[in-house]
């Protein structure tokens, strides 16, 4: 575990530190958060039909900045790793949630516009959560039907990714069998 930490805090949030602006965020998050409940939560489970791939991966960030990521399957980091982020990682977070108003999204999307009796080949879906105060919103979508999905989901998620290192650690164990690409090569990098 030891190992993991090192590369995660050594290796993997270094580059962030270089990370783009996404612009002002208008109110502050409550000081009343428990320490132990995580303010972002980012879920995602993959599978893919004919070739029997499944990722899944869940990202926690709290209010003291920690960052913990549970790989569970394929992906490069099996199991659970920590590291921080910096306070300014944290608010353009919180603003990209504000961004895409996500308090007033509805809790579903994506899946109740697919037909069912047409088989998926591949689906990603994912869980988001904001917990600030008292109040906690959880929204849930598959990409199964692109045109379901709220507007600015996917930018949400990647800057999600991208503040917490996720496209780092939580890329597809399958890419690191292709060496010519390099340990964090663009085909870590996709965008989903």
């Amino acid at each position: 575990m030891n190992n993991i930490r090192g590369l995660f805090l050594g290796g993997l949030l270094m580059p962030l530190l270089t990370g783009g602006s996404s612009g002002a965020y208008a109110e502050s998050l409550s000081k009343e958060i428990k320490p132990g409940q995580p303010i972002f939560t980012l879920e995602k489970r993959y599978k893919r039909k004919q070739t029997n791939l499944y990722q899944e991966y869940r990202i926690e960030i709290y209010r003291d900045q920690t960052i913990l990521f549970h790989g569970i399957w394929n992906t490069r980091l099996i199991g659970d790793a920590q590291g921080k982020i910096s306070n300014r990682q944290f608010h353009q977070i919180y603003a990209a949630f504000r961004d895409i108003l996500f308090s007033d999204l509805k809790s579903h999307y994506g899946s109740e516009l697919r037909d069912k009796k047409i088989p998926l080949e591949t689906e990603s879906e994912y869980t988001i959560t904001l917990h600030n105060e008292d109040v906690q919103k959880t929204v849930v979508f598959s990409n199964a039907v692109p045109v379901g999905i709220p507007p600015g989901m996917r930018l949400l998620i990647d800057k999600f990714k991208h503040m917490s290192g996720a496209r780092q650690w939580a890329c597809p164990a399958v890419a690191q069998a292709f060496p010519p690409h390099g340990e964090f090569s663009d085909v870590c990098d996709f965008f989903e």
